[in-house]
C-alpha cells in the first residue's frame, strides 16, 4: 500500500486542494504501491466513491456517489495530480491512472514554497 504516497499527498497536495479532492487523492495514493515507478491506480471508481461518502439525498445514491467520484478524478487530472494512461470499460477493465505526486508541477513547488525534489 502507498503509505509514502499518502504522506506526499498530505504534505504537498492537501493544502492546495478542497477536502473532497484530498479525500479522493488520498484514496488513490493509499491503493497504489509505494514501490511502483510510476505509482499507478487501477482499482476502479467505487473505492473513490466510498471514500467520498454516500449521497443519501440523491434519487440513486450509489450512482450519485460514483458520479461525484468521476468528477473528482477529472478535477485531479486537470490539476496535474494524476493522468489517465488507460481508459476504462474495455473488456470490463477499469481506467488506470499514474499518480504524478512528485516533481516541479506540484502545487507547493510551483508556488515556490519548497525546494528541489528529493524522492
Amino acid at each position: 500500500m502507498g503509505a509514502k504516497l499518502v504522506g506526499q499527498v498530505l504534505a504537498e497536495w492537501a493544502p492546495h486542494l478542497p477536502p473532497h479532492l484530498t479525500l479522493a487523492l488520498v484514496q488513490l495514493a493509499h491503493t497504489a504501491r509505494d514501490d511502483d515507478d510510476p505509482p499507478r491506480y487501477y482499482a476502479g471508481i467505487r473505492p473513490i466513491a466510498r471514500a467520498l461518502g454516500p449521497r443519501p439525498n440523491a434519487a440513486d445514491p450509489d450512482n450519485a456517489a460514483e458520479q461525484a467520484a468521476d468528477r473528482a478524478v477529472a478535477q485531479l487530472v486537470q490539476r496535474g495530480a494524476i493522468r489517465r494512461v488507460r481508459h476504462g470499460g474495455v473488456k470490463g477493465r477499469p481506467a488506470e491512472y499514474v499518480l504524478d505526486l512528485f516533481g516541479d508541477h506540484t502545487p507547493a513547488r510551483s508556488a515556490g514554497l519548497l525546494g528541489a525534489v528529493h524522492r
